[in-house]
Order: structure tokens, then sequence, then C-alpha cells
């Protein structure tokens, strides 16, 4: 067989391959937004929780990042990097929980208040 014709053959297979993959990807893999509304409501909540405390996190390692600006990083160490990003998502971890928590209270807060509304009314 000449060369060109074994080149021709493998650009041929090889654009198959390439081909038949790109289009099993766009056809089978749900997008992002897809995926979220397919989930259950628990596993949504969590998702937006766990988003919510990343970003949350990050906010707060730039803010340190931006106090610490003036040190070398080698005097900083590697260790105390790592506790400081512990620290920081847990800080990240609790102020959310507090806000989930808290509306979760407005909210069983304002259902009590219809409730006795209700019982007002009877």
């Amino acid at each position: 067989m000449p060369p060109t014709r074994q080149w021709a053959k493998f650009f041929l297979y090889s654009g198959l391959c390439i081909g038949s993959g790109i289009i099993f990807v766009n056809y089978f893999v749900p997008s992002d937004e897809k995926f979220l509304s397919e989930l259950s409501p628990e596993l949504k909540a969590k998702y937006h929780a766990e988003k919510e405390i990343r970003a949350r996190a990050n906010q707060l390692m730039q803010q340190k990042m931006k106090d610490t600006q003036d040190k070398p990083a080698w005097l900083q160490g590697l260790k105390s990097s790592q506790k400081l990003e512990r620290q920081i998502l847990e800080e990240a971890r609790k102020e959310v929980e507090q806000r989930t928590v808290a509306g979760e209270l407005a909210s069983e807060r304002e259902r009590l208040r219809e409730l006795a509304e209700k019982e007002k009314k009877l």
C-alpha cells in the first residue's frame, strides 16, 4: 500500500473516532443547567450552600492576601497557609450556616404568625 493511501486511511479513521466522540458528548452529556434542574431539592440546596461557602471563602482568602501583601511568602510558611485556608473555609461555612438558620427561623416565624392569625379568626 502506498504511504499516501495509509495516511488517508489514518486521517479518515481518526476523523471518524474524534467525530463520533464529539457527537456522543454533545447528545449524551447533560448541560449544567439541565443537570441541576434534575437534582432533588435537597441536593440543590446542598449544592447552592456549598457554592455560597466556596464563594465566601474565596472572598475571605482574597481579603487575607491583601492584608499580608507586604510580608514575603517564605516568612508565612506552608503550614500557616494551609491552616489559614482551613480557618477561612470554616469561617465561611459558619457564616453561611448562620444565614441559612436565620432564614429558616424567619420563615418558621412567619408560618407561626399565619397560623396564629387563622386561629384568631376561628
